[in-house]
């Protein structure tokens, strides 16, 4: 099952990532796939993840999960949190490894290596 929105193509444009359930009704978990290959690959930790944003360097994944913005390696790995984020309406991430997104309050931006709060 998937959620309308909630994929993004990497930087090159080679690999998407998106959120879905294995099921109806089953939990949202991130899988990354490379154009041109048929299965998609899960990246484990990601249950519960929502929109998620590529790094600029294509490297990592920028998501929501339980109202915090998180990052996981594109390869896979732990996923890491970086801030609270209740509301979350979309992210980008920079060059400078500045995180911008959106929140039903408005415009937050915070360092993809910050851990919790807000700048």
């Amino acid at each position: 099952m998937y959620a309308s929105g909630n994929f993004d193509a990497s930087p090159d444009g080679r690999t998407l990532v998106f959120a879905a359930g294995t099921a109806a009704g089953a939990t949202m978990s991130l899988f990354v796939r490379p154009l041109g290959a048929v299965p998609p690959q899960p990246l484990a930790g990601t249950d519960g993840a929502s929109w998620p944003f590529w790094s600029d360097d294509g490297r990592s994944i920028g998501f929501i999960a339980g109202g915090k913005l998180k990052k996981i390696e594109a390869t896979g790995g732990p996923p890491q949190d970086i801030c609270e984020a209740a509301n979350f309406q979309g992210g980008a991430w920079n060059t400078e490894g500045t995180i911008v997104f959106g929140t039903g309050h408005g415009l937050c931006r915070v360092g993809s290596h910050h851990q919790p709060g807000i700048e």
